[in-house]
């Protein structure tokens, strides 16, 4: 979730599987306390204690969700699967109940979901810096989040936003 892309290359180096699905013990490291802290509770969320493994996210799910093009890019280059899905949560508080709306997504359509739900704007704290350019902003990340995914360039490949 850092995007350190140095460190992707050396854990594929080093034998790491790149479509590999996290341990339940990164739900205590990461899980609740990077929604509460770093989002807010305010966006839709994986669970890495998922108890179906194979809906655990992977690292292009994750690099896709906190919008980090070269990460991304790096993950796809090094033959990460855009098809895989994951478990993707929303939490919708219903008649004062913490109801949760899941959907099972791959890489594109998180991207999809950050760009629609402005979750971009909360990843990327244009929310509490109050980023008049979020807009804008958060639809370029989305495009170049897409085109990193389908090896395009960004420049040379039209603008398509599906809601």
């Amino acid at each position: 979730m850092a995007g350190n892309v140095a460190k992707i290359e050396k854990f594929v180096a080093e034998g790491q599987d790149i479509d590999e699905r996290p341990f339940p013990k990164l739900e205590e490291l990461v899980g609740e306390k990077y929604y509460t802290d770093e989002c807010k509770q305010s966006t839709r969320f994986f669970k890495f204690d998922h108890g179906a493994r194979g809906l655990r996210p992977t690292a292009l799910h994750l690099a896709c969700f906190t919008g980090n093009v070269p990460s991304v890019k790096k993950l796809i280059e090094l033959g990460a699967s855009k098809k895989l899905k994951c478990w993707f949560g929303k939490r919708v508080p219903a008649f004062n109940l913490d109801e949760v709306v899941d959907i099972e997504a791959n890489p594109l359509e998180i991207i999809r979901l950050c760009r629609t739900e402005n979750i971009y704007r909360r990843v990327l704290k244009m929310f509490e810096t109050g980023n008049p350019n979020w807009k804008k902003e958060v639809e370029d990340r989305s495009h170049e989040c897409n085109c990193a995914v389908n090896g395009t360039d960004p420049e040379e490949t039209e603008r398509v936003f599906y809601d």
